[in-house]
């Protein structure tokens, strides 16, 4: 997923915002927005520096699991789908990629929208357009992607007032010693070794303040601090860190993921290993909705440490 020459060019801005100016290039990710290299003309172009590969997409809909590697031989798997029940895709999963010679840092960031049928969508597609302009332009600090999410929500005039998101955002450097992670609401992030031992996991925000919401947004309360929303966790050889939102959460109870982390090391691959995780997972929440125990749609990205 590396970069090739000195004149790449993303497309971004056709998905969302209603009526695409274009066809999104068919890549093999339905319905999403995949900023693969197009020698189309684009309404909003981003310019890849010479000497940095990049590559950013966001994903709304998947019929199956994708997976890659990092350039250290990490692996990683994901899907976003809507979940059954629901009538639309209110998640959202942005995913951007860089480094000068292949995957050396990954940026992910799952977003579960909120607030009625059309407005969780169209917030959660606004603030996961934000985080991926944010990436393509280099923006570092966390914080100020944020900020910057908020004020497009606040420009958004199709996002209802009482829609909202919550979002987990996962930034993997293979040459920092941590995952650094910034959390807001109940979408989630867990550590486990590769005995399948929960070690660690992000605080759950249940309450107002743990939403991006405009009213929020609007009022005088601070919606961010640092210290409360910026953590991290280790990276540890073999480890495994699962990104999701509470449609995997509420809907696979924890012994299962447990259970599933400690099956995948059958597979010597850290890609495989997070590829069956996803898979099992992502199955299991659909057949516990089957079942009656709930609906929502589910989005999840699974990191495996080489």
């Amino acid at each position: 997923m590396s970069g090739e020459g000195n004149d790449r060019r993303f497309r971004f801005g056709d998905f969302f915002g209603g009526e695409s100016k274009q066809p999104i290039p068919d890549t093999g990710r339905s319905e999403s927005e995949n900023l693969a290299p197009s020698d189309d003309d684009a309404t909003d172009e981003y310019l890849v520096p010479p000497d940095m590969s990049l590559l950013s997409w966001v994903e709304t809909e998947m019929s199956t699991p994708e997976s890659g590697e990092m350039e250290n031989g990490a692996g990683f798997a994901y899907i976003t789908k809507i979940g059954r029940g629901r009538k639309e895709q209110q998640d959202a999963l942005v995913i951007h990629q860089e480094g000068p010679n292949g995957a050396t840092r990954n940026i992910v960031a799952v977003i579960d929208g909120m607030g009625g049928h059309v407005g969780g969508k169209q917030a959660a597609q606004t603030f996961a357009r934000s985080l991926l302009e944010s990436y393509q332009s280099g923006v570092s600090d966390p914080y100020d992607r944020f900020t910057q999410g908020e004020e497009a929500l606040r420009r958004e005039n199709s996002v209802p007032e009482k829609a909202g998101l919550v979002y987990v955002e996962l930034d993997i450097d293979q040459n920092k010693p941590d995952i650094k992670i910034t959390v807001r609401g109940d979408a989630q992030v867990q550590h486990f070794d590769n005995q399948g031992n929960a070690l660690s996991a992000t605080n759950l925000q249940e309450n107002l303040q743990g939403q991006v919401t405009r009213p929020v947004l609007k009022g005088n309360s601070p919606l961010f601090q640092q210290s409360q929303d910026i953590t991290a966790f280790p990276r540890v050889s073999g480890h495994v860190y699962i990104a999701a939102s509470d449609g995997i959460w509420d809907m696979v109870d924890p012994a299962f993921v447990s259970e599933a982390v400690l099956l995948s090391q059958r597979f010597d691959s850290p890609k495989k290993k997070a590829q069956y995780i996803v898979d099992l997972l992502s199955q299991k929440a659909l057949e516990n909705m089957q079942s009656g125990r709930g609906k929502d749609n589910i989005t999840l990205y699974v990191h495996v440490e080489p």
